[in-house]
């Protein structure tokens, strides 16, 4: 039916980082808990996708800090302490990996 069809999508730029960013902006803001983990993603690909946005100390404190909150949040709602622990686990490893993109004063920071 529409073989042949030249359909272009037109080039947003940058409206859709916006949008999404202004949508987990007013999460974070109302304190709407069940939206930090998108957050959280959200900060891990712009931390990927844009070298130098945010520095590697900040970063680092932003994803502590939300998922500081979910940890605490799972006490508030009185889920189970295995699931409590295996998300404590998954966020907090034993093991620390250096990111090639820390600059040491904020290695040792953190470590």
């Amino acid at each position: 039916c529409m073989a042949g069809w030249d359909i272009h999508t037109p080039n947003l730029g940058a409206l859709p980082l916006r949008i999404t960013s202004a949508a987990l902006w007013i999460s974070v803001t109302r304190h709407q808990t069940q939206n930090y983990e998108r957050v959280l993603d959200f900060v891990n690909v712009i931390w990927k996708q844009v070298p130098g946005l945010v520095t590697y100390r900040h970063y680092l404190k932003l994803c502590i800090a939300f998922k500081a909150k979910l940890l605490m949040e799972m006490f508030v709602k009185r889920q189970s302490l295995l699931d409590i622990l295996q998300t404590l686990e998954q966020y907090f490893p034993k093991v620390v990996v250096n990111d090639p993109k820390a600059v040491s004063c904020s290695l040792r920071l953190f470590s």
